[in-house]
């Protein structure tokens, strides 16, 4: 008997949605330099750690202090600490078996340059991928297990899962994470963005 792929769709979405209690998922997006950042800091924050959340006891009575003390005590109960997922660190972690195989990774910075028309000086590219390239030899046993996973996008073990999400919030990945974005910025603020859009862009 053949089950009908509508039905197997609205089975798989009924569970999921069966998750929501113990999950939600919240996308910031906009400029660089709207907020997005300190929203995102914010809401990873214990409540007790947010500064300069006003108390309702700072209000003279009325309506407002009202409505104001019933949100915050609701929110104070209720809070939940959220893990930030930042996009550049997501696509690293997809690019990291490329760029330990590949020493020249030529494709990978086409996208390097301050604007779309204007090329970057070839030998600030080839300095940075020598940068790049000792920080990943440098961390190649985390490699190694990233690349034992087979190909990211296509795991559907569950304990390949778990594996993936213990290196993706382990310290190991994400302090070379931040190092390699750091000599991204340093070698520009601008080309680093346009690099990861345009690697975002041909996935």
């Amino acid at each position: 008997m053949e089950t009908n792929e509508e039905e197997i769709l609205e089975t798989k979405l009924d569970q999921f949605y069966e998750l929501r209690t113990d999950f939600s998922v919240i996308g910031i997006t906009g400029r660089t330099g709207s907020g997005c950042s300190d929203i995102a800091t914010v809401l990873s924050k214990k409540f007790s750690e947010i500064k300069n959340l006003r108390s309702h006891e700072d209000f003279e009575p009325s309506v407002f202090k009202k409505k104001y003390e019933i949100v915050y005590d609701f929110t104070k109960q209720n809070w939940k600490t959220y893990k930030i997922i930042e996009y550049k660190k997501v696509l690293l972690l997809l690019l990291l078996p490329a760029l330990y195989n590949k020493a020249d990774n030529s494709q990978l910075f086409d996208f390097f340059r301050y604007k779309l028309k204007k090329e970057t000086d070839s030998q600030i590219i080839d300095d940075l991928k020598s940068k790049i390239r000792k920080q990943i030899i440098s961390e190649n046993q985390l490699v190694s297990e990233i690349i034992s996973l087979g190909k990211l996008s296509e795991i559907k073990d569950e304990k390949a899962f778990k594996s993936l999400a213990e290196i993706f919030w382990g310290d190991r990945f994400n302090k070379l994470a931040d190092s390699i974005n750091k000599e991204l910025s340093n070698a520009g603020f601008i080309e680093r963005i346009m690099l990861l859009l345009g690697i975002l862009m041909s996935f």
